[in-house]
């Protein structure tokens, strides 16, 4: 089960205790891990624009050339989700790829470091900067 409660800080004390408490009384009984972690800004487009038109084609091409095969876009990014953007289920016993479209701008840009420097070390790619295009 994943759910999520939105609060507000001013910096002092969380605005409303109560909203917090109720949820968390709300919840079944069983074992729970509590993430708290500051809200930030959807990916921004220009994110998406450089993730898709500039790193993943530039991946894409790579393998293509490399193997002989014709992977899509989509392939491309499913690997990407699969190597640098996976959550542990419990259920399965293993790490399975979590969708990017709801990280913030921060993390999607943890998300891009790490496959500019797979790009780099694995794949002898020099993926440039987005203030580098």
């Amino acid at each position: 089960m994943k759910a999520g409660l939105y609060i507000h800080t001013d910096g002092t004390a969380i605005m409303d205790k109560q909203a917090v408490a109720d949820y968390i009384k709300s919840l079944p009984h069983g074992y729970y891990t509590l993430e708290i972690k500051k809200r930030g800004q959807k990916r921004s487009d220009s994110q998406n624009e450089y993730y898709w038109g500039l790193v993943i084609e530039m991946i894409r091409e790579y393998i293509n050339e490399q193997s002989g095969e014709q992977y899509s876009a989509e392939d491309v990014h499913e690997l990407l989700k699969s190597k640098f953007n996976t959550v542990y289920n419990p259920l399965v016993g293993e790490f399975i790829p979590k969708s990017t479209t709801k990280l913030n701008t921060s993390e999607f840009e943890e998300y891009l470091q790490k496959i500019r420097t797979w790009g780099e070390s694995h794949l002898g790619l020099k993926i440039p900067l987005p203030n580098e295009i």
